[in-house]
């Protein structure tokens, strides 16, 4: 292998920027006029095939999240955020 090659360059180069290109900034706080809009959140997950079973669990537990988010459960204590920051 040559290191003087241009072509080699460039990929230790990309192999090497590869965790910095990657990173992504952190998403701002859900406040202000933004605040209480509907929010669509994509998954990815196999409900045909082969894998279909852990696909389909996979959906029932996002919906049950959606679920817990969205509507008033006083009889599960889980700790979200309602409006700015999280409890102490």
């Amino acid at each position: 292998m040559r290191w003087g090659n241009p072509g080699v360059r460039v990929a230790l180069l990309l192999t090497a920027l590869a965790p910095a290109l990657s990173a992504q900034a952190p998403m701002p706080a859900a406040v202000g006029a933004g605040a209480g809009k509907d929010v669509p959140v994509g998954i990815v997950i196999p409900l045909t095939g082969a894998f279909a079973s852990l696909g389909q669990e996979h959906l029932w537990a996002d919906q049950t999240a959606v679920d817990i988010v969205n509507n008033a459960h006083p009889d599960i204590s889980i700790y979200y955020a309602k409006t700015e920051g999280l409890p102490t």
